[in-house]
């Protein structure tokens, strides 16, 4: 959790990963069953999505303008 403080280097794929929340004094997470949240169910919907499109080489059909899709080289 640290990392997304921090960022951290990817030996992988030998990248530097920005710090996703840089002014953030601590990140807490928290595992949460999606039957009874929302934003959790909402999450998984839109992950689910994205990876089924993806695997079928259909990404065209779910990014617009305002998205950002990074591919990272399989190993």
């Amino acid at each position: 959790m640290q990392s997304l403080k921090d960022g951290g280097f990817n030996h992988d794929f030998t990248v530097f990963l920005s710090p996703i929340f840089r002014r953030a004094e601590k990140v807490s997470l928290a595992l949460v069953d999606s039957k009874r949240n929302v934003l959790a169910r909402a999450a998984d919907i839109i992950a689910n999505r994205v990876y089924f499109e993806v695997n079928k080489g259909n990404a065209e059909n779910i990014i617009d303008e305002s998205m950002m899709l990074f591919a990272f080289p399989l190993q």
